[in-house]
């Protein structure tokens, strides 16, 4: 909040974007997601900067946005994404199933991830409506080649049940409690984020 009353979102982006490009270089077997504001991927400074990244840089980094900006979504905004996506960079839709979730937002058809919001995912084993619906989410994902990442995963149940669900990847304290990078990294602690 404090970031966008300065209206300084593309700052900050640019600064994660040339941090994450950094590590990329330096780390050439790691992959990483960045979360981005949507606002920011229709400024040319970035856009340009993302599209002269190295190929080899560019096909390991992935941009998460939620889903609330898919609803203003317009041909620009779809546009760059899809122009964004052909140099190697992947899209993630995040924090589906918060609460702005619509299934309209996955026929767009410019994901390689949808992150399922750990909303969905805690308690699970106790809900067979959150399993039915994250079922659905992996069923219509498979449809365009998208692949699931379920977020907030604390239990080994919740685990063997996404798993059981379809779900590909996850993320949270089970897998990984969070870290800075470099510790991560130079530390040889890959997470294995295989749900």
């Amino acid at each position: 909040k404090v970031v966008h009353f300065h209206g300084i979102e593309s700052v900050l982006d640019t600064a994660m974007l040339m941090k994450a490009a950094d590590v990329l270089t330096k780390y050439k077997e790691v992959e990483l997601s960045v979360n981005i504001t949507p606002s920011s991927l229709l400024e040319t400074d970035i856009l340009t900067y993302l599209h002269f990244l190295p190929h080899d840089v560019r096909t390991r980094l992935c941009l998460e946005l939620t889903e609330q900006a898919f609803y203003s979504m317009d041909d620009d905004f779809s546009s760059a994404l899809q122009s964004l996506r052909k140099t190697g960079v992947k899209i993630a839709l995040d924090d589906f199933g918060s609460g702005f979730s619509s299934y309209a937002t996955l026929s767009k058809e410019v994901f390689d991830f949808i992150k399922i919001d750990g909303s969905l995912v805690q308690n699970v084993e106790q809900s067979k409506f959150k399993q039915k619906m994250i079922q659905s989410i992996v069923e219509l994902a498979e449809l365009d080649g998208s692949q699931i990442v379920a977020e907030f995963i604390e239990t080994e149940t919740e685990r063997s049940i996404l798993k059981r669900l379809g779900v590909q990847f996850g993320q949270g304290y089970l897998i990984h409690k969070p870290q800075p990078i470099e510790f991560a990294l130079e530390n040889g602690e890959y997470a294995d984020e295989s749900a």
